[in-house]
């Protein structure tokens, strides 16, 4: 299963990482061979068992760049290595980017769960219609909304990268439905770009 192979390697990796640099009486060079040695190990391990063609590791201390590494290939097709400059997209961990912001503005007193989307980004709340998400809708995937929206052409590349706030709004419009119900899960990525956008409307 790809998700749970990435969720180990992220375990690994941060628990790696901790180690080296809370390794006692060690010099930060010594350290950094050890983590290097257990995480080419341990990395090729995982891409093995889980069949990844390709892995770039990097871990901070602050904004100090400690490490980094790239494993396997970056393009199978030409047979080129994976580099540590390499771009991936990150997919849904951007999810937790938005949880953040999320988490923050509420206890900053910013905003309240329980505001309907309108509070935030009218327009958006026009283009769907009733029944009107809350907040914690858009948040839980209780909101009735598309897993994408209907105007987005999936290719290859990274088609929501440029996806305007335009595109939203139609999208939006196309996702009323008399059927759309509130209170029903249902993994929604367009919801949560929904709510990045809607967020940033609050936050300016």
């Amino acid at each position: 299963m790809a998700y749970r192979g990435t969720l180990t390697l992220l375990i690994f990796i941060y628990v790696l990482a901790c180690n080296a640099a809370e390794a006692p009486g060690k010099s930060s060079a010594h350290s950094g061979l050890v983590f290097q040695q257990k995480a080419d190990l341990q990395v090729q391990a995982l891409m093995d068992e889980y069949d990844f063609p390709a892995v770039a590791l990097g871990t901070y201390s602050g904004r100090d760049l400690m490490f980094e590494r790239a494993y396997g290939q970056a393009d199978v097709g030409q047979n080129r290595k994976a580099s540590p400059n390499d771009k991936y997209q990150i997919g849904s961990v951007t999810k937790s980017f938005v949880g953040l912001m999320l988490a923050t503005m509420l206890e900053s007193g910013q905003l309240s769960l329980d505001e309907p989307l309108g509070a935030l980004w009218p327009e958006a709340a026009t283009a769907l219609g009733a029944p009107e998400p809350t907040i914690k809708d858009i948040a839980t995937h209780t909101a009735g909304l598309p897993r994408y929206p209907g105007n987005l052409q999936r290719e290859d590349g990274d088609p929501i990268l440029e996806f305007t706030e335009e595109q939203m709004l139609e999208g939006l419009r196309a996702a009323r439905s008399s059927n759309r119900q509130l209170g029903d899960y249902d993994y929604s990525n367009f919801g949560y770009g929904l709510l990045a956008t809607a967020l940033t409307k609050r936050d300016g």
